[in-house]
């Protein structure tokens, strides 16, 4: 009679160790079309899972993200557009207008430093409703075919 087997571990489930970016990301730069991160060290990521919120009204059409692999110590290393070259692409994915939640499919896992996250596309604003289009040279009081009264 010898020794009982260690016990089997659990596999830990993809969602149980999905983490906030804002939990392991040391800087973050943003402009109008693009988010990067510089994440506390090299990490393996094997799924994304975003919340795209666009308080100006725009839907992102197309997302990108890229990453690099490589620690650096700030953020103007590998800035774009300056530095295209130091990023490769790990997904594109497609969004339904107004969609929030997106999950990112990877073909494999990353080994990343860095994360870009590109809107590449966006649908096309549609007026607010009620909102009225104005011609140039339309004055504020009247319509077509109305005079406005000075």
């Amino acid at each position: 009679p010898g020794k009982a087997p260690p016990p089997r571990r659990r596999r830990r489930s993809v969602r149980s160790s999905l983490r906030p970016l804002e939990d392991c990301r040391a800087a973050a730069r943003f402009t109008d079309a693009t988010a990067l991160a510089r994440l506390d060290g090299v990490r393996r990521i094997t799924a994304l899972e975003l919340r795209i919120r666009e308080p100006r009204g725009r839907y992102v059409r197309r997302l990108r993200v890229h990453y690099v692999a490589r620690d650096v110590a700030s953020l103007s290393e590998i800035s774009v557009p300056q530095r295209w070259d130091a990023w490769s692409l790990a997904a594109t994915v497609r969004l339904e207008r107004g969609q929030s939640l997106v999950r990112v499919p990877l073909p494999a896992p990353l080994v990343a430093a860095n994360l870009l996250f590109e809107y590449d596309d966006f649908y096309p604003q549609r007026p607010a409703p009620g909102a009225q289009r104005r011609t140039p040279g339309a004055s504020a009081g009247g319509g077509p075919g109305q005079s406005a009264a000075r």
